[in-house]
């Protein structure tokens, strides 16, 4: 307004039609903005959508790899973010337009006003010329300034939403009321779409209740109706504080003292008698730091059994009123669940109430009141022996993965700013060198259009006076043909770079996505989510959308000042000896302070992960939290983390603006030696050049000022680049097979381990010692052992999960020298833990679309969910011991020759095991088949036993012989459950 004001002033009614041509552009500008708020919203969408894939990725990898679907998920994946990337490099080809606005709308309202004027026969002057370009030119930086404000001021609206609908979602409410003192907790009439049907339950002071009821029958929902994580019909009074140990641990990363404790104050002697009723004491002092041993994010270096202690170590630690056990004796072996029941639950838990689900009958004839649910419903409750013809006789063990049980966490430690390649040469590798240099020819084209406008007006003007005369309609028409020029080679040179930036980001994401997904599960263990995530959310964001920009802006206005220094050594030769100085000045403050802001924000990206981490963990572990009161704690937590992450946030931006005081400083030092050049010498020279040097000195000191701001940040901005590219030397699965099996194979099904033993890094123990086995094809081989003695391991290195010594043959063929696809594809496997990834069932059974429904409807009927997937809703929401179902599903489609089970009938009642067993033996006749089991009636109908110890393989034999060796391991567990 006030650049208005002073035109209208100073000069005539045509020179403020520059002003109109501002102000227009300013309008199409607002309305390109507008366009691309609308478009952010998809863009949040998009993004959205890839990263919850991608986290589905992450925590289904071992499973992912198993069945053999990176393909299919790496396809998803692919689409996923063509769609996301299409509509970034719409959003940022319309950002690209509107900062091109102030590329040549300068020259051309300049050229118009001179247009109009010599038209209408007024005389031009180099004073006129020269001060209007001079406020065109300051309008012209407002107008950049103003448009780049619209631009973050939509994107921080499109975020404000965001952050404003979650605020506005529905939030947690706790209970108020509270039962009568006779009771700890009454449910009455309780209702709970498709899970809960009228219950009607109340568990007094000091009761031990029994939950049981078959896979499904809604014991999990439950016990979260009475939490309060469910909204339901009915009444419900809980008397005091509740305590939750729930079927699956949660485990964050942090020393297992930590997790047990979890936000209380630490009481040694409870501490202490807690750790000895959860039988962990032995854990401990196999762990390098005992109860300080870091036990990573979501416990990867610990086995089943052992999260599943850890989690009820939590719940018994608290000291509540009511406590919820959902299975928590179910990952562990007979001797350690009966050690925990006597010792823990009925003793050290006697004086409180306890609601604990099982289906192990030695238990339940051992609690007050048996409470047995049947389709959502009460079917009986009462004592044991009241209701003991209605309580299936089943073992209702939940599976946790068995890695191992004396590793702690690898300290990780990134490389900060120490890649042996340079950011810029990986993007533009990305991007093609050749496409590079193209690109950049062709802003070097567009540059010199714009600075040929300049000289020609110059050259014009010089002509007026002198006694040379060119015609005025060839120079308006010159004038005329560069301007239309310009306007059309800026736009293309921003459509030109979208294209370029979109390929560079497509086959960054790509390369790190196809080395994520060819990782080896090490790195896995050994990484958190979070970091992660961080790569593929934060820096990948910031490749996307900010580097563009950034580089866009870098390359044109690097070019703009080439061309003004150019023009001022033109003018004047000598001009270059303070240009010199103050280029060398400036780049003494770049060697000065870049290294330290480079590696200062690579630090702050360091400190960025663990906050999504905390977040990750937290959301995943939301019910645990507030059933112990945690949110305190986690807060606090957070708040730490925070805080180192805000540290080395702000101290990045405190060195990025004292770097540009200090090149603020230096500008102003030039600009006062170039006019008093000028005024002291200026009367030598033509007055048209001295205008345009002058002027031109002014664009070239604002522009590197504006440039080395644009550098700091775009460098800061490439240490993504930089941390997408470390992934790049990641450990990736060993593949390196070249033999083609004959084209049916396996046909036996012969398996032979020769002095096979594997360990799960190089520094780590044994967790598998001199293994030595033959499997006869077709035969059935169950394998036991105590919790963390290796059964798991065994069927991760028929998978070559991880590396190992030795050699494991099947069929005579080394598996080390098959390609990985091969291997895994011909052998199918009933996990320990079930996934289920978002999409529908269709997809989580036959990704790859090779049945049609009939065979579909068909395994699913086999393994008698076919009803339970007709009625399901739009949203999936299976139980743990379902998904299991639709694990054993996957394996009957498979039909292959080897399958393996690992835990395969844990999460199920005893009706649906008999199921599972009986369609094994008919799916699988001719098969061989490794069961891995706690429950040992699950393997006594084997054809031989593996009895694994400590990673040793103790004992092997058939069946019957083995159970009549008194001295034997497998005789010992059999009669001690």
């Amino acid at each position: 307004m006030a650049m208005i004001i002073f035109i209208c002033v100073h000069f005539d009614y045509i020179t403020t039609t520059a002003i109109g041509l501002f102000i227009i552009a300013f309008l199409f500008q607002t309305y390109i903005t507008r366009r691309n708020f609308n478009n952010r919203n998809f863009i949040v969408q998009k993004t959205d959508s890839r990263i919850r894939l991608l986290n589905e990725i992450i925590c289904g990898i071992r499973a992912i790899k198993l069945y053999v679907w990176e393909n299919v998920f790496a396809k998803w994946m692919y689409t996923a973010r063509k769609q996301e990337l299409d509509a970034i490099s719409k959003a940022n080809f319309l950002r690209l337009t509107v900062w091109t606005f102030t590329v040549y709308v300068q020259k051309i309202a300049l050229y118009i006003c001179v247009l109009i004027k010599t038209l209408l026969g007024f005389q031009i002057s180099a004073a006129y010329v020269f001060t209007v370009a001079n406020i065109t030119e300051l309008t012209r930086t407002t107008l950049h300034i103003l448009s780049s404000s619209l631009i973050f001021t939509t994107e921080g609206i499109v975020s404000l939403k965001q952050i404003e609908e979650f605020l506005l979602s529905n939030t947690y409410k706790k209970r108020q009321q509270e039962p009568p003192v006779t009771f700890s907790c009454i449910l009455e009439n309780v209702f709970l779409e498709n899970c809960l049907y009228n219950v009607c339950l109340n568990i007094a002071p000091k009761e031990l209740l029994g939950l049981t009821g078959v896979c499904g029958s809604g014991k999990t929902s439950l016990l979260k109706t009475i939490l309060g994580e469910v909204e339901v019909k009915g009444t419900i009074f809980c008397q005091g504080t509740i305590s939750y140990a729930p079927q699956e641990p949660w485990i964050f990363s942090g020393s297992l003292e930590e997790n047990v404790l979890f936000g209380e104050k630490f009481d040694k002697e409870r501490y202490t008698k807690v750790i000895q009723v959860c039988a962990l004491e032995h854990d401990l002092s196999l762990l390098p730091n005992g109860e300080n041993t870091l036990v990573g994010e979501r416990g990867v270096m610990l086995s089943g059994g052992q999260r599943a202690r850890i989690g009820l170590a939590r719940a018994v630690y608290r000291n509540a009123d009511l406590y919820l056990l959902d299975d928590s004796l179910s990952a562990v072996d007979n001797l350690v669940a009966t050690h925990i029941f006597n010792n823990c639950i009925r003793n050290f838990l006697s004086d409180k109430s306890i609601i604990f689900v099982t289906t192990q009958t030695s238990f339940l004839k051992q609690v007050d009141r048996v409470c047995l649910l049947s389709e959502g419903k009460v079917e009986a409750l009462g004592h044991y022996n009241e209701v003991e013809d209605l309580v299936d006789k089943s073992v209702k063990e939940i599976a946790q993965p068995v890695i191992q049980s004396n590793d702690t966490l690898l300290e990780i430690k990134e490389n900060i700013g120490n890649t042996n390649t340079s950011p810029y040469k990986s993007y533009f590798k990305a991007g093609g060198f050749t496409r590079t240099i193209l690109l950049f020819l062709f802003f070097v084209f567009v540059q010199v259009q714009v600075n040929s406008m300049d000289c020609l007006l110059v050259f014009w003007i010089n002509l007026k006076e002198s006694t040379f005369r060119l015609n005025t309609k060839i120079f308006l028409f010159t004038c005329g043909a560069i301007s239309i020029s310009v306007v059309v080679s800026t736009h293309l040179s921003s459509y030109a770079l979208t294209k370029y930036c979109k390929r560079a980001s497509r086959c960054l994401h790509n390369a790190l996505f196809e080395k994520l997904l060819k990782g080896s599960m090490t790195f896995f263990n050994n990484h958190s989510s979070g970091r992660i995530l961080n790569r593929f959310s934060t820096d990948v964001g910031t490749v996307d959308e900010i580097v563009p920009l950034s580089l866009g802006e870098m390359i044109r206005k690097f070019l703009y000042i080439l061309g003004c220094y150019i023009i001022i050594i033109y003018v004047n030769f000598w001009m270059v000896i303070p240009t010199i100085i103050f280029i060398s000045l400036v780049a003494l403050y770049v060697l000065l302070f870049y290294p330290v802001i480079s590696r200062v924000k690579h630090f702050e990206g360091l400190k960025r992960s663990p906050i999504i981490t905390q977040l990750s963990a937290s959301i995943q572990g939301l019910e645990i939290i507030r059933a112990a009161k945690a949110q305190t704690f986690l807060q606090n937590k957070f708040d730490e983390i925070q805080n180192l992450h805000s540290a080395a946030f702000y101290m990045h931006k405190a060195l990025y603006f004292t770097f540009c005081f200090w090149t603020d400083f230096t500008q102003f030092l030039y600009t006062a030696v170039v006019i008093c050049f000028f005024v002291l010498y200026g009367n030598e020279m033509i007055v048209g050049n001295v205008g345009l040097a002058i002027t031109q000195s002014l664009i070239f000191i604002g522009l590197t000022q504006y440039i080395l701001k644009m550098w700091a940040n775009l460098n800061s901005e490439m240490v993504s680049v930089q941390r997408i590219v470390e992934y790049s030397d990641l450990a990736l699965e060993a593949d390196e097979g070249f033999l083609t099996p004959p084209g049916v194979w396996p046909e036996k099904g012969n398996i032979q381990f020769n002095s096979v033993s594997m360990r799960y890094s190089s520094n780590a123990p044994l967790v598998l010692k001199n293994i030595n086995l033959h499997v006869e094809g077709g035969s059935k081989i169950g394998i036991v052992g105590r919790t963390g003695s290796g059964k798991s391991s065994l069927i991760s290195i028929l998978f070559r999960l991880f590396p190992f010594e030795g050699s494991i043959r099947i069929d005579g063929i080394d598996t080390k020298f098959l390609p990985l696809n091969i291997l895994r594809s011909n052998i199918a496997i009933i996990p320990q833990e079930p996934i289920l990834f978002c999409g529908s069932i269709r997809k989580n059974l036959d990704p790859f679309n090779e049945f049609d429904n009939p065979h579909l409807w068909s395994a699913l009927e086999e393994v008698q969910l076919k009803n339970v997937v007709r009625n399901l809703d739009s949203e999936i929401n299976l139980s743990v011991g379902q998904k299991q179902l639709l694990c054993l599903a996957r394996a009957v489609l498979k039909k292959s020759k080897i399958i393996a089970l690992d835990e395969a009938t844990s999460s199920v009642d005893v009706e649906t095991d008999h199921l599972i067993q009986s369609t094994i033996r008919r799916r699988f006749q001719d098969s061989t088949v490794l069961t891995i089991a706690h429950r040992l009636d699950t393997v006594m109908d084997c054809d031989r036993i593996l009895v694994l110890e400590s990673g040793r393989m103790v004992e092997y034999g058939k069946t019957e012989e083995l159970l009549k060796n008194s001295e034997g391991y497998f005789y010992k567990y059999v009669h001690a459950s």
